[in-house]
């Protein structure tokens, strides 16, 4: 809006209607009125016929294209809010609220504080509803709030002093701890890189240290990787050979236990060859 305000702004300016004198009431030769009127035009439905009445060419063109360009907006606003896009960027926006909520609240009261500061020292009002003779008068009274002047004692009461203190002190700390980061963290961030020098990288993170000292990060990582793929290799080449060799032991025992099963069955045979033979 701003940048279209101008383009107004600049193509008019110079025509004759403003240069003349003619013009000097006119919305297209101040830059408030013409934020105004654009702001009219785009939130409360306002006409063109204000803003092309002097036909000038340039700024029906620029309305076209504000037109244009405001429609395409709008209508991406609604194909995203109808196709739920906006319910990851609601979920993140939640998100970052409820872990930051305590800093947002802190800073509401912050700007709060100075606001209150600017207003006059006057009686201050507030928004309440009926007292007690306006109840007494019916239920209707009720519904009807009503502004009532707060007492002076609301001023000096130790809840706002103590707030107002609270609020110098986080505003001090917070001016001073700026201005301490400032000061310390370039001469430490230039100590912890010489030092990292100095000790070959020791004081440094393991990353930083394979950047500086190994190459490229990805490299560093996918040679930890081959290592590691060598290593699980070997086990699994090492548990490959105990198993085939306890698969020979295994076999060996099973050969021997069937050799002797057969002996077994021989003699037994023998055996009752003999008793047969006796028999006859």
């Amino acid at each position: 809006m701003t940048s279209f305000m101008f383009m107004f702004y600049n193509a008019n300016i110079m025509s004759e209607f403003c240069t003349d004198g003619d013009g000097g009431t006119s919305p297209m030769c101040s830059l408030s009125s013409l934020f105004g009127l654009l702001n009219a035009f785009l939130l409360g439905g306002l006409e063109s016929d204000p803003i092309v009445e002097e036909r000038n060419p340039i700024s029906q063109g620029l309305l076209y294209a504000f037109a244009f360009v405001i429609s395409l907006i709008l209508l991406n606003i609604l194909i995203a809010k109808i196709s739920n896009i906006f319910s990851v960027v609601e979920d993140n926006g939640s998100k970052v609220f409820w872990e930051n909520r305590v800093a947002i609240v802190l800073e509401a009261r912050l700007i709060s504080w100075k606001l209150r500061k600017l207003l006059p020292q006057s009686t201050p009002k507030f928004i309440s509803f009926a007292d007690n003779w306006d109840r007494q008068r019916g239920f209707s009274r009720l519904m009807r709030p009503k502004a009532h002047p707060q007492a002076d004692k609301h001023d000096r009461v130790i809840g706002d002093s103590y707030i107002q203190l609270s609020d110098n002190f986080i505003l001090w700390f917070d001016g001073r701890t700026t201005t301490l980061l400032k000061l310390l963290v370039p001469p430490v961030l230039i100590l912890w890189f010489l030092l990292g020098l100095v000790s070959c990288g020791l004081l440094w993170p393991r990353w930083m240290t394979k950047m500086l000292f190994k190459g490229d990060e990805k490299r560093c990582a996918g040679g930890i990787v081959d290592q590691i793929k060598q290593q699980v290799d070997k086990i699994v080449t090492k548990r490959q050979a105990s198993v085939k060799a306890q698969t020979r032991e295994d076999h060996k025992e099973i050969q021997m236990t069937v050799s002797s099963l057969e002996k077994k069955i021989d003699s037994v045979l023998e055996t009752l060859g003999r008793t047969q033979d006796a028999s006859l």
